[in-house]
């Protein structure tokens, strides 16, 4: 019984470093994403906004493993997996309050 729960412990906080590592990936899209809004050129938005796209999925995996390591970090996995659905501007808020949550 001791065994569980200790490991129960050691994968929340595996799941945790695993989110702020997602986040890490995320605010640097979220970087890219708010620099794109005001490009001296639109060639230039649109690279930012595909090396936003790119970070975003970087962040990809280490969310979902942490979401299999701790149901918490659910939301932070979706969110960032429906960007390839969903236009990244309708996602910042909820990007923002999720790695707000995995950074506090």
């Amino acid at each position: 019984m001791a065994g569980s729960a200790l490991t129960a412990g050691c994968a929340a906080q595996d799941g945790a470093a695993l989110a702020k590592q997602a986040c890490g990936y995320v605010e640097m899209s979220l970087s890219l994403y708010k620099e794109s809004l005001t490009p001296a050129h639109h060639y230039e938005a649109t690279h930012l906004q595909d090396q936003a796209y790119n970070q975003l999925q970087l962040g990809l995996q280490p969310a979902a493993i942490a979401a299999g390591d701790d149901p918490r970090w659910q939301a932070l996995m979706t969110t960032i997996s429906e960007s390839s659905r969903v236009p990244e501007g309708v996602l910042v808020s909820a990007l923002e309050q999720q790695c707000a949550v995995a950074d506090g």
